[in-house]
């Protein structure tokens, strides 16, 4: 046989082969397939497709949608049922359309939703303590559908893949390990608005869930080695790290008495559009100074699940109810209806006899209504001037339902007074006679009717619908104009018209955000927020709209004529409103302007709090003095009602140079009245397990700090750690102890020249409590201390500083213009000659907290150190920046300033009691937070 022969009868048996190979794939396949299905519905056409995936954590969740068609010539009617059957089981609540029920007429198609996160379908929460280690895993669903008239069922089994990509939501850049990489390389730029580069600038890059950290160095660059190309990603820098943007419950974020904060954050982000290109950030403090102060606040023992305001802005009604009653068991029949001035004061109060999600004031203040949940299920009106029932139905009065009896968790007042508009959970609208109580007519809208919102001309009224549409209705007849697709039902506070009422916007429980045509209901943009949208809010001018939520890409402002996405903050929110401006926006309890800059917040306290506390209404007044905050899943002793009154005035704002300048540019102004909190006690957890699990992840000042509830509060990172050592701690705590290892408390160094310098430097007392069973916090300037103490120990020929041998710089000196040969020397070998000139010439050059501290090592003790040996006595730990000798450096940079002459400070700087004057180096040393960089600015 020829080698030609040859090659063609084995390419032959080859192709033979493979074609067996594929048949007997494709058999597999479509036999895997068809067991997948059982039964059958006549015209019931099901597409499960598109089926999708996720790579944990950079998705918050996983949501399918499909479609159900009615391929047939008569009415469907088909209910449906849904849980997991593998790899254990589970019924699944999170479904549209609710009630799970599809209505279908020839020719109609459904959309059908289920998400799966870490309640629903039990994928990792990626919580401190949980062990998710990268691989693969799935899901298999099961839907049953059964149609109630002929008795036929079908059912379908979906596999839903997903891979756990890394084992842990936060990382910081440095630390990065491998189990997320790719092609998409990304490096940064940090200024302010002046051009200047900024250093250690807090820089993030996220999908909204998963997120690696950095800070700029000192050119101002920050970079991110490779990650995967994906459409949400965004990179963020802001002045502060210590955020106090807390997660969603429960995990909490402090626990001391309320305040407000009046202190500016920057903050800027670009959406990664591009897979390669560099991004240019601007940090730029906001034009506004925020100056409130805490007025009132109410412990009603129950939440409140939503408020009204009248048109004037002079009255708010609060309803009472809550999701989580874990700590008020048996308290749902104690919940009242609530009417407070906005300055306050109670008005007047009504027993509901249960708990209600639905109520409304009109706007001229007169009415009141409210709704009942399970068992009562009251319907009524109050005369809201006297605070007496006008009158009161209970369900079984109403019988215009499709089902048996009225179940309703919504009620709202038209503009014109005449009428009450009812929404069923069984997805009937009922409008009724404000006045009377008469029911004018009913719609049944084939899903639980949460939003309801009439024109102002009392002409239409916007229904949204747990079916995932809106529907647009007559008034007077109950005809239908439009019906439009939202997604998911609205959710308390997401269903509104623009202000020019072209336009309406619906927020969805599962995460759609959607604009229609108010004249045509046809879509006219949509995002997908990945999860609840809880609320949204029109500018006064109509341009711009803000939606928040607990979503994955929640808070979100967009332009609304362009649909595009302007700036996304990281930051669950579940109220908000615009300010009459337009130039603010209140989100929950934080206030910003519209580039997204935090102009302040109202620090709430966690007493109390149990899973969902966080608030569902949230007011700023058309003036902006008066603030009102609330809380929803409460235990009795938490405060559930906060009253806030101030202003908020234009100023111009210092320009962004570092972190501390940004968050301490307001706090020293004299005008601002600041309710400060109370000082934090050294109280110790009783599980001294929690510390030694806090540590593995930040250092022992920090870990006693957030244990302790002592400002700052925790970012989202602290939250998470925290959450998850809480979890872990065993169930009878030990007695507390202090950790003995020198890297996790560094004043357990026994070195005798490191017990020598801290004795000097600090009370004897004071340094036995640092060292304590359990320690006392740290301050700033302590830890300071004890790394120059550390750096001194190791110089056994060197004696320690005397604290009474200290020679002070003038009252209002600055170190940075000392004529002092040593003094300078030592400077530009710590700050370089380039930065020392830009120190000694004055603003805009204004020294960093590093800075300022460093400087007190070139000022030694006059007993204990020769000038000449031209070193300083605690040398800067970081590398030098040159040996220049630069005698002629006072001339140049500041001839015409006149000199100052001093020395003193290092570990021996004598602080006693806050009184030494304010020009000292003590000052600059460890009394910060009082505006040290804003004295420099000013010298």
């Amino acid at each position: 046989m020829s080698f030609f022969n040859y090659s063609r009868i084995l390419h032959l048996k080859n192709r033979l082969a493979a074609f067996g190979i594929a048949l007997t794939t494709l058999i597999i396949f479509l036999t895997a397939y068809a067991s997948a299905q059982s039964g059958s519905i006549p015209n019931l056409e099901i597409d499960i497709h598109p089926i999708p995936s996720g790579e944990l954590p950079l998705d918050k969740m996983i949501k399918h949608k499909f479609k159900a068609t009615n391929t047939g010539e008569t009415k469907l009617e088909v209910d449906f049922f849904v849980e997991v059957i593998a790899p254990f089981q589970q019924e699944i609540r999170t479904v549209s359309p609710e009630p799970q029920t599809l209505f279908l007429e020839p020719g109609d198609t459904q959309v059908i939703m289920t998400k799966m996160d870490e309640k629903w379908g039990k994928i990792p929460a990626y919580l401190p303590g949980e062990v998710n280690e990268p691989g693969n895993d799935s899901r298999t669903y099961r839907w049953t559908f059964s149609e109630s008239k002929s008795g036929q069922s079908q059912t379908i089994d979906v596999q839903i893949d997903y891979s756990l990509v890394d084992d842990s939501r936060h990382t910081n850049e440095a630390k990065r390990n491998d189990n997320i990489s790719g092609p998409l390389e990304i490096t940064a730029s940090i200024t302010n608005h002046q051009g200047v580069t900024l250093e250690d600038a807090y820089v993030k890059l996220t999908t909204g869930h998963w997120e690696t950290v950095t800070n700029s160095d000192s050119t101002g660059q920050a970079t991110f080695r490779g990650v995967p190309w994906r459409e949400d990603w965004i990179l963020e820098a802001r002045s502060s790290e210590g955020s106090t943007i807390c997660a969603p419950p429960p995990k909490q974020c402090n626990d001391i008495d309320p305040y407000w904060k009046g202190t500016p954050v920057a903050r800027d982000m670009r959406f990664i559009t591009q897979i390669d290109s560099d991004y240019n950030i601007q940090l730029n403090n906001p034009s506004w100074k925020s100056n409130y102060s805490l007025t009132n606040t109410m412990q009603n023992g129950i939440g409140f699940w939503k408020g009204a305001v009248d048109e004037a802005g002079t009255k708010i009604l609060l309803v009472q109810g809550m999701e989580n009653w874990i700590q008020s068991e048996g308290r749902e029949s104690e919940s009242e209806l609530f009417l407070y001035t906005t300055d306050g004061d109670l008005l007047w109060s009504y027993s509901m006899g249960w708990e209600a999600w639905g109520a409304d004031l009109s706007g001229d203040g007169k009415w009141a209504a409210f709704v009942t949940s399970n068992p009562t299920k009251d319907l009524g009106v109050i005369d809201a001037v006297t605070g007496t029932p006008l009158w009161v139905k209970t369900a079984q009065d109403v019988t215009e339902t499709t089902h048996p009896e009225l179940d309703s968790k919504e009620v709202k007042i038209s503009h014109s007074n005449e009428y009450l508009g009812i929404g069923g959970v069984d997805g009937t609208f009922l409008l009724a006679d404000l006045i009377t109580g008469k029911i004018l007519w009913s719609k049944f809208l084939n899903g639980q009717v949460r939003g309801i919102v009439f024109d102002r001309a009392d002409e239409y009224v916007y229904v949204g619908s747990g079916d995932g549409k809106a529907y647009k209705l007559d008034l007077h007849e109950g005809t239908l104009i439009w019906s439009g697709e939202i997604g998911s039902w609205p959710y308390v506070n997401g269903f509104q018209l623009s202000p020019d009422e072209t336009t309406l916007a619906a927020g969805g429980k599962y995460g759609d955000l959607t604009l229609l045509n108010s004249a045509t209901g046809e879509t006219i943009w949509y995002h997908d927020m990945r999860d609840i949208v809880a609320w949204l809010d029109f500018s006064p001018d109509g341009k711009h709209l803000i939606a928040g939520g607990g979503g994955q890409y929640s808070t979100l402002l967009i332009d609304v004529e362009t649909g595009e996405k302007i700036w996304q903050i990281p930051m669950y929110s579940f109220h908000g409103k615009f300010a009459e401006s337009g130039d603010l926006i209140l989100v929950d309890n934080y206030l910003f302007d519209l580039e997204g800059n935090e102009v302040g917040h109202l620090v709430l306290s966690e007493a109390g709090c149990v899973p969902g506390c966080q608030g569902l209404f949230a007011y700023i007044s058309d003036d902006m003095t008066k603030i009102i905050q609330t809380r929803r899943d409460i235990d009795p002793t938490a405060i559930s009602l906060y009253f806030i009154e101030g202003s908020v005035e234009a100023t111009t704002p210092l320009p962004v140079s570092t972190i501390k300048s940004t968050t301490e540019s307001t706090e020293d102004i004299p005008t601002q009245q600041t309710a400060e909190p109370q000082e934090p006690s050294n109280q110790v957890p009783m599980d001294m397990g929690v510390v030694e699990c806090l540590l593995e992840s930040m250092e022992l000042k920090r870990a006693l700090e957030l244990l302790n509830k002592v400002p700052p509060p925790p970012n989202s990172f602290e939250i998470d750690v925290l959450a998850g050592c809480m979890r872990i701690q065993t169930e009878v705590p030990s007695l507390p102890g202090a950790p003995t290892d020198i890297d996790n408390n560094p004043f357990m160094n026994n070195d005798q020249n490191f017990v020598d310098c801290m004795s000097t430097a600090l009370d004897e007392g004071r340094f036995e409590e640092l060292r304590g069973q359990p320690p006392s916090i740290p301050t700033d300037a302590e830890m300071e201390i004890a790394i120059q103490c550390s750096t001194h120990s190791e110089m056994p020929n060197m004696a320690p500083p005397n604290r009474n041998e200290i020679s002070m710089p003038p009252k209002d000196g600055n170190p940075f213009l000392s004529e002092d040969e040593y003094v300078v020397n030592c400077l530009v070998d710590i700050f370089g000659e380039e930065r020392y000139k830009e120190l000694r010439s004055g603003p805009p050059y204004i020294p960093t907290e590093m800075e300022i501290m460093s400087v007190g090592r070139c000022f030694p003790s006059t007993g204990t150190l020769d000038k000449s040996q031209g070193k300083p006595l605690f040398p800067d730990p970081s590398p030098t920046k040159g040996d220049t000798r630069i005698d002629s450096i006072a001339d140049e940079a500041v001839a015409t300033q006149e000199p100052s002459s001093s020395s003193g400070g290092g570990c021996s700087s004598p602080i006693e009691g806050g009184k030494t004057p304010l020009g000292t180096i003590a000052l600059l040393l460890g009394v910060v937070s009082i505006g040290s960089r804003k004295f420099f600015s000013l010298l």
